[in-house]
């Protein structure tokens, strides 16, 4: 229920909430792939900011290595990586049209 409640608020609870769930099930791999320890570090990363809020999650996970070594491999596997690029690209866009109409992207 807190998902689908989230999912209808405001559009940076949604990205926030969805960056959570992605590195979480992203540590999950890490902790398979690399072990305990780099493990243990993104899923604290992630967790001990969730706690409180998912406010700023995106800029708590922005730190977790491990984790993006993981979601190159998968795009990688899936022949997913350019397409992956090319939605940063259009999402940076976005937000930089956001940030030039001076609205808070953070």
């Amino acid at each position: 229920i807190w998902l689908v409640v989230t999912l209808h608020a405001d559009w940076r609870v949604t990205v926030n909430t969805l960056t959570c769930l992605l590195f979480m099930v992203l540590g999950i791999g890490v902790w398979r792939r690399y072990g305990a320890g780099p493990g243990v570090f993104c899923l604290a990363c992630v967790l001990i900011p969730a706690m409180s809020t998912v406010i700023s999650m995106t800029r708590f996970v922005s730190v977790i290595v491990p984790a993006f070594f993981i979601l190159a491999s998968y795009l990688n596997r899936w022949r997913l990586g350019h397409a992956f690029v090319g939605a940063s690209a259009v999402i940076a866009c976005i937000f930089a049209l956001c940030y030039s109409h001076w609205l808070f992207v953070a």
